[in-house]
C-alpha cells in the first residue's frame, strides 16, 4: 500500500507530460498562423498604399538667341539657356475611390529655379457627376491652362503671349465646382471657381481678391470663360 501511494504521483506526472508537450505545440503552432497573417495584412495595406500613390514629373529644355540685338521676345545675341527651360514634379494620392490629393511643384530658369507650388488641392467627386476642389488651383481661363508649363503636350515651342500674358497670374488660392454631362462620345464639362492670388515677381507686387469665374469649355475651341476680380496694390 505505501508502494502504491509512493508511485502514484509519478505516474500522474509521467502521464500528463506528452500532454503538456502537445499544448505547447499547438500554441506555437496558433502563434505562428496569426504571425503569418498579421504579415499578409501588413503587406496588403503597404501594397495598397502603394497603389494609391502616383507620381510623375517633366522637363524642358531650351536655348534661344538671335542674330541681332532688338530682344525680340526676349532673345538677344546671347545664348540663354534659362528663360523657356523649366522642371515640374506632380505627385497624387487616392484618400479613397472619391477624394484625392495632388500637389505639383514647378521650378523655371527664368525665375532663378526657385520652387514653387502651382497646384496643392484636395477634390472630391460626388455620385452625381460633380466635382470639388479646393487649395491651390490653375486659373482655368485658357485652353492649355491645365498643362501650359508641360512644352510636349503643346503644338507650340512656346505659348504666344499674345494670349496667354494678358493675365499675369497663373494659380489662385481657393476653390472650385465643376459638373460633368455625358454625351454618346464627348462630355460636356460645366465650371465656376473663386478665391484670390498674389503677383510677387521682379517690380510686380500685386494681390488679387474676390476672384469669381466660370467657364464653359467648347468640344473643339477652348469655349467660354469669364473673370471678375478685385485688385489691391
Amino acid at each position: 500500500m505505501k508502494f502504491n501511494l509512493k508511485t502514484l504521483p509519478l505516474a500522474i506526472s509521467i502521464a500528463f507530460v506528452p500532454v503538456s508537450g502537445m499544448a505547447d505545440e499547438m500554441m506555437d503552432a496558433k502563434v505562428a498562423q496569426l504571425e503569418q497573417q498579421v504579415k499578409a495584412l501588413q503587406a496588403h495595406q503597404t501594397n495598397s498604399l502603394v497603389d494609391r500613390f502616383n507620381f510623375n514629373g517633366f522637363i524642358s529644355g531650351a536655348y534661344i538667341s538671335s542674330n541681332n540685338r532688338a530682344s525680340y521676345n526676349g532673345a538677344t545675341s546671347s545664348a540663354d539657356f534659362s528663360q523657356d527651360s523649366k522642371m515640374g514634379f506632380q505627385g497624387s494620392f487616392n484618400i479613397n475611390n472619391q477624394t484625392q490629393a495632388v500637389l505639383q511643384l514647378l521650378m523655371k530658369g527664368e525665375d532663378d529655379w526657385d520652387v514653387k507650388a502651382e497646384w496643392a488641392y484636395l477634390s472630391y467627386r460626388l455620385d452625381n457627376g460633380v466635382k470639388v476642389r479646393g487649395g491651390k488651383l490653375r486659373v482655368p481661363l485658357f485652353m492649355y491652362s491645365d498643362y501650359l508649363d508641360v512644352g510636349y503636350a503643346q503644338p507650340f515651342a512656346r505659348p504666344p503671349k499674345e494670349v496667354y500674358d494678358h493675365v499675369i497670374f497663373t494659380s489662385y488660392t481657393g476653390g472650385d465646382i465643376a459638373y460633368d454631362i455625358e454625351f454618346d462620345d464627348s462630355t460636356l464639362t460645366l465650371q465656376a471657381f473663386g478665391g484670390e492670388s498674389n503677383v510677387n515677381e521682379d517690380s510686380i507686387n500685386v494681390d488679387f481678391s474676390n476672384l469669381i469665374g466660370g467657364v464653359q469649355p467648347g468640344l473643339i475651341s477652348p469655349g467660354l470663360s469669364a473673370l471678375y476680380m478685385d485688385k489691391l496694390m
